[in-house]
């Protein structure tokens, strides 16, 4: 397993849309759609993912599992195969589904696109060390690292089936 050093914001989407205009594509390396389903018991929790690159229709299927809240988990994520990847997520009866968009700066930008949850854009910075310094970007408003109510998790269990 290895450690995820991530912090969370709230993003202003007008702000957001503003600076990156019309086309995110402009400023973004890279956009996925992404649907994903959580299974569990008493002893381990995991996700199955499911990314689909926007221009092209590419899909990659990942199961992952997360250990932990707050700026540093464990985390322990594998490439799985596309029929097994498929299967798997057939049978959630609730998806989180969002656009992902990924800056030349490092950062990931989430759409939730769920009926629920559409007003919810989060940005994410991924860090090499607990102590790294970034630069926020201009749309950002509230860090929400640890907040457990904005974890994948907590927001897939807020859906409706």
């Amino acid at each position: 397993m290895s450690k995820e050093i991530e912090r969370k914001f709230l993003i202003n989407v007008n702000i957001f849309n503003k600076t990156i205009g019309i086309n995110p594509m402009t400023s973004y390396a890279q956009t996925f759609t992404i649907e994903q389903c959580y299974f569990n018991d008493e002893l381990l929790n995991f996700r199955i993912r499911r990314k689909t690159l926007t221009f092209g229709g590419v899909e990659y299927f990942y199961l992952t599992i997360k250990e932990g809240i707050g700026l540093e988990r464990n985390e322990y994520e594998t490439r799985i195969n596309n029929k097994v990847g498929r299967y798997l997520i057939s049978k959630s009866l609730k998806k989180l589904q969002k656009i992902r968009y990924y800056s030349k700066d490092g950062w990931e930008i989430d759409h939730f696109i769920n009926p629920e949850l559409m007003d919810l854009w989060i940005a994410e910075k991924e860090l090499k060390d607990i102590n790294e310094q970034i630069i926020l970007p201009n749309y950002i408003t509230e860090e929400i690292t640890g907040k457990e109510e904005y974890s994948n998790y907590e927001l897939w269990k807020k859906l409706k089936q």
